[in-house]
């Protein structure tokens, strides 16, 4: 790979929103799976039961579900919250989405969009992550800069990046 690398980033609102859900996502992935779990159970269950004993199956499912409302509302409100408050955020920052320009050599990194021009050492990331989409350079838990992986000059590039961005982080 020659360095210095420059990757010219655009992120429009939908890859921003894409990438922030989906990291929103991993988080909560467990709690998704066992709630629409119980939640099949449950209504199946309700249903059985309402044959079995000759109860209402409206009223009996119409309980299972006023129950499990705050489960629908994690699972449906929350995520379309999220995602409302990151199209406000985008909106602010527009101009810094639209055009990022990262520099990678073998010392540091250079972020560089509107009103930002910042240089960090590599020992300031602390981990990079290939997703399905995008490359994550992860500064801590909550700080990840996403490089959409159409940005790279090819696929090649962007497999030498992810070899040279690991070791550059196993070596601090």
């Amino acid at each position: 790979m020659n360095l210095p690398l420059e990757i010219n980033v655009n992120l429009s609102l939908k890859e921003v929103q894409k990438f922030s859900l989906g990291v929103l996502f991993k988080k909560i992935k467990i709690i998704v799976y066992i709630g629409s779990a119980i939640l099949v159970i449950s209504i199946i269950s309700t249903i059985l039961k309402a044959f079995s004993d000759g109860t209402s199956l409206i009223q009996s499912v119409w309980d299972v579900l006023s129950f499990l409302m705050p489960y629908g509302f994690i699972i449906f409100f929350v995520p379309w919250l999220f995602k409302r408050q990151i199209a406000k955020a985008y909106k602010l920052k527009q101009k810094q989405y639209e055009s990022i320009l990262y520099t990678f050599d073998e010392d540091q990194v250079t972020i560089k969009a509107e009103g930002i021009d910042s240089r960090m050492d590599w020992s300031n990331f602390i981990k990079v992550t290939d997703e399905k989409e995008f490359v994550a350079m992860h500064q801590s838990k909550a700080i990840v800069n996403p490089i959409p992986k159409r940005c790279f000059a090819s696929p090649e590039v962007m497999e030498q990046f992810m070899k040279f961005a690991t070791a550059k982080l196993a070596a601090k």
